[in-house]
């Protein structure tokens, strides 16, 4: 019995080192929650000077010589960093005037530690790049630390339009963020975070071509943004004139205008939880507006609950233009006036689309008061959800306390939309005219009486 007993606990314990060894396999692949790139960007004569951070797990590809458990042999790896530099330059793509800079030369390649701050400005990661590499008795595991790289690609000019594009991206980790600094001949920085793979990145745009990409991020802010849409379309679900549909979507447009011109800016909180608050606002601002439309109540005063909700909703719009306000190079401006026009061109669009559908809906398929139910209830009741998730998610953050600089907040706000709201309901009343006796006056249900619940 002895033996069987000994060659059923080898075999046990041979079992125990595979899958301890495969467990250790399968940890050394795991994909990391994000990776961080650093990037310096400066025209200098006729070469575009490129200092590159790049953690070594985004290289964990390149065979570089170790000694022992995994540590780099640090004086082996010269030979090594220069294909770590090939392969990042067919990841982090630069280009002069929208040609791919393909040559370069490799000035400078260090291994660092990982508590190596020296990127944090261009002097010092310069400085840093140049300076003496780490001691070859230093014992840095293989994928720990950072690749840092100075590379230089011919140009030929320094006042050309430079670009870049990540592909590094994919497969490195659940998320890759790419921190790109440029520094334009005149010493102003612009300042980059490039979210995984990206497109083409002008590093220094010009009015030109920041408003062309904004007309195109408002355009798509609008379409992308389910709840920014059915609030138009439940606003306008109700009327079947032009006329009638104008003043609430100009009150709507004016009021996010302002509000987002206002916050893009800083003129409004940056904190989590104002975000998750506009969230519940806006989902509300649904749920609202498909209520009045279920009960039928008069729509000639609707322009007041679109210039209302159009506040919360400019919120919204001003978070996504904050994110984006890194594209605009020196022209915010420039960038915040062709972003509202483009969300105005997705908001005419979409109501070129839903309303002559509805028209056609109401008029063949279905009763026009059973038609604007069903659509206001099935709207309402999604909407409700996305305000009760988002409301959960409020009441488990931390508000700040309600202080002299928050109630000033507060009250310069509500200045300013009294103030706009009644300089549209002036401008409404100064624009209206009274039909005349003789004219034919188009059935709208803004022209039958309300229908009280």
């Amino acid at each position: 019995m002895i033996t069987p007993l000994r060659g059923f606990a080898r075999r046990l314990a041979i079992s125990a080192l595979i899958l301890l060894s495969l467990g250790g396999v399968v940890r050394a692949h795991d994909v990391p929650d994000e990776i961080d790139l650093q990037t310096w960007v400066k025209p200098d004569g006729a070469a575009l000077q490129v200092l590159l951070r790049v953690p070594l797990l985004a290289v964990a590809d390149v065979n570089m010589p170790k000694d022992g458990p995994g540590y780099l042999a640090m004086r082996y790896l010269d030979p090594s960093l220069r294909e770590a530099a090939n392969q990042i330059s067919t990841g982090v793509i630069f280009l002069e005037d929208n040609e791919r800079l393909s040559e370069f030369e490799l000035s400078g390649a260090r291994i660092s530690l990982p508590s190596d701050r020296s990127f944090d400005t261009y002097e010092s990661a310069l400085a840093h790049v140049r300076g003496p590499k780490l001691p070859d008795s230093t014992q840095l595991y293989y994928n720990q630390g950072y690749l840092d790289l100075e590379l230089h690609y011919r140009i030929r000019s320094a006042t050309n339009e430079f670009g870049v594009q990540v592909l590094l991206a994919r497969g490195l980790a659940n998320r890759t963020v790419t921190f790109v600094n440029y520094v334009r001949p005149d010493g102003q920085l612009r300042a980059f975070r490039l979210l995984d793979q990206t497109g083409l990145v002008k590093l220094d745009p010009t009015w030109a071509q920041a408003g062309a990409a904004f007309v195109s991020k408002g355009f798509f802010r609008f379409l992308d943004g389910i709840d920014h849409l059915l609030f138009i379309v439940m606003l306008a679900l109700p009327f079947r004139r032009v006329r009638d549909i104008v003043w609430p979507i100009a009150s709507f447009a004016i009021a996010h205008t302002l509000t987002l011109t206002l916050a893009a800016f800083g003129a409004a909180p940056a904190s989590t939880w104002f975000a998750t608050l506009v969230a519940v606002l806006i989902a509300f601002s649904i749920v609202y507006v498909a209520i009045e439309n279920s009960i039928g109540v008069n729509l000639r005063r609707r322009w007041i609950v679109a210039f209302a909700f159009g506040i919360v909703h400019g919120f919204g719009f001003a978070f996504a233009f904050r994110e984006a306000l890194q594209f605009a190079g020196g022209h915010p401006l420039a960038a915040l006036l062709t972003f509202n026009l483009g969300l105005e061109l997705g908001q005419i669009i979409i109501l070129s689309i839903a309303v002559p559908t509805f028209t056609l809906l109401f008029s063949q398929a279905i009763a026009e008061r059973t038609g604007i139910l069903v659509t206001s209830i099935l709207t309402g009741h999604a909407a409700w959800h996305w305000m009760a998730d988002s409301y959960n998610a409020l009441s488990l953050m931390s508000l700040p306390s309600f202080d002299l600089g928050l109630a000033a907040t507060i009250v310069r706000w509500m200045l300013v939309t009294v103030i706009a709201g009644g300089a549209v309901w002036f401008l409404a009343g100064a624009l209206r005219r009274k039909p005349e006796s003789s004219d034919v006056r188009e059935e709208s249900i803004v022209d039958r009486p309300s229908i009280k619940a």
